[in-house]
């Protein structure tokens, strides 16, 4: 099991039409300096289920990343991560058969046969949540494929520090995410949340569609207002984002101390009242918008 369907939980929302952008704290990518900085580092928010061609058709970006020192991500991807997030996505002594009422088992595995060719029973033993991430990926490879032979953009921006020997640093681990994502959900809320993915929001495509423009277009701010319009609480979204960015916070200033440092999270943890953007600032950080040149909407 590959760790972008963990990542893409991250992104399921209740997406509704974007708006343009217009505020001027909405950008995915940002130069960090000031506050005694020897080097400027930079701050990427990425979207998990797009890849490398997207990054490298950014020339600010990939130059940021060639001349930075050490980059660092929400976790470090190797086969240990793998291996704690295939566990913690398993079901134990149940099933989905058993788990979930007939009416989602019956409309999930009717998704998964026409949409991916195989029946929700190949899954029996995911968890609902991770049902959840692997259904929205099926239909990104499907209908908004990733160019043959790419690499998840979060991936790739590790690869691409390990090929040039830089520092790679992770800004929690995988036991803290998994923590976040399984452990603090209960099962009846796993179900709930995949209930409202194949039952009550729009059509996955459109909703894809959506996602994608929405970062694409750099709607991060209309993103960020989706994740208070239904589909997570108070306390889910403190913990998804808010306690996570502000743990974040807490480890960046040692680690662009006297290098410059490449930054590669999701998206969703840049803007907002208590996102990494405006957290770094009150630190003293100066945090200018870097301009994306030739950006396809």
């Amino acid at each position: 099991m590959k760790c972008t369907f963990i990542l893409l939980l991250f992104c399921i929302l209740s997406i509704s039409v974007a708006a343009q952008n217009s505020n001027p704290d909405n950008h995915i990518f940002w130069k960090i300096s000031g506050n005694g900085l020897v080097k400027p580092s930079y701050l990427f928010g990425t979207y998990h289920i797009l890849s490398n061609s997207f990054v490298d058709s950014i020339p600010a970006v990939t130059a940021a990343l060639s001349e930075s020192d050490a980059v660092a991500g929400e976790l470090v991807l190797d086969s240990n991560t793998q291996s704690i997030v295939s566990e913690a996505a398993l079901l134990h002594g149940t099933s989905l058969k058993k788990l979930l009422p007939d009416s989602l088992y019956s409309k999930a595995d009717s998704f998964f046969t026409h949409e991916a060719g195989f029946p929700l029973s190949a899954l029996d033993q995911m968890n609902p949540l991770a049902i959840t991430a692997i259904a929205l990926l099926v239909i990104q490879q499907k209908y908004f494929p990733n160019p043959a032979g790419d690499t998840p953009m979060d991936s790739y921006f590790q690869q691409m520090a390990k090929q040039a020997g830089k520092a790679l640093y992770g800004l929690e681990t995988a036991e803290d995410q998994v923590d976040v994502l399984f452990r603090k959900t209960s099962m009846d809320r796993q179900v709930e949340l995949m209930t409202e993915t194949f039952f009550e929001k729009q059509d996955m495509k459109e909703m894809i569609a959506k996602m994608n423009y929405c970062y694409r277009s750099e709607n991060l701010v209309e993103l960020e207002k989706l994740m208070y319009d239904g589909t997570y609480t108070p306390g889910e979204i403190l913990d998804l984002l808010e306690n996570r960015n502000e743990n974040w916070v807490e480890r960046l200033p040692a680690l662009m101390a006297d290098r410059s440092l490449f930054v590669a999270v999701g998206a969703l943890h840049l803007p907002g009242e208590h996102g990494l953007v405006n957290l770094l600032r009150s630190k003293g950080y100066t945090l200018t918008p870097v301009d994306i040149v030739g950006l396809k909407k």
